[in-house]
């Protein structure tokens, strides 16, 4: 099964980028909306290709946009599979 991101995914990681603060006003506040938005991108396809229930790939992924820093973070220290 091919998982595709869509347009409406975008939306949604710049929708809670700009709710939680993470976008600012200003050339720097562009350039750190690109990179979060790229590793959002990352870690979210990263989740879809683990070996996790539907239910928890659900989880972390609204973990990851709702908390854009902190939930890459606890991604990668608590809900990454060692074997995948």
């Amino acid at each position: 099964m091919t998982h595709r991101l869509g347009s409406p995914v975008l939306l949604v990681v710049f929708m809670s980028m700009l709710l939680t603060g993470c976008v600012t006003v200003g050339p720097r506040g562009f350039g750190m909306l690109l990179l979060l938005l790229i590793i959002d991108l990352i870690v979210i396809r990263d989740v879809a290709r683990t070996s996790h229930t539907p239910t928890a790939k659900a989880v972390w992924i609204l973990i990851v946009l709702q908390w854009p820093i902190l939930g890459i973070a606890l991604y990668f220290w608590l809900g990454r599979n060692k074997e995948d």
